[in-house]
């Protein structure tokens, strides 16, 4: 990993991880071509997260790979949330249906 200098390092980093671990825990290296290497990370792992993240319209974008897993983990959460509140307003109208 040492040999690669550039934001290259930060893919390698991650293929080599997801591996080896099955898991990834970044690094706190900053991004030089955030959207390129998000680009490029949506395209070898076919997950678009990576590129929405870029996409998210949040102001000053991620810096390195740990902001990009904190959007991608507050999107989800976010969904949670919406898919919760939307299971309760159901089932709060079932329950009256049946009074």
């Amino acid at each position: 990993m040492n040999l690669f200098q550039s934001d290259f390092r930060i893919v390698a980093d991650y293929f080599v991880q997801k591996r080896e671990k099955g898991d990834y825990i970044p690094e706190p290296q900053e991004f030089v071509h955030v959207q390129e290497t998000l680009q490029l990370l949506s395209v070898m792992t076919g997950d678009h997260r990576f590129e929405d993240a870029w996409k998210d319209g949040k102001k000053g974008g991620p810096c390195n790979m740990c902001d990009v897993l904190d959007r991608i983990e507050n999107r989800g959460i976010q969904q949670g949330i919406q898919q919760g509140i939307q299971q309760g307003i159901q089932q709060g109208e079932n329950l009256l249906a049946q009074l």
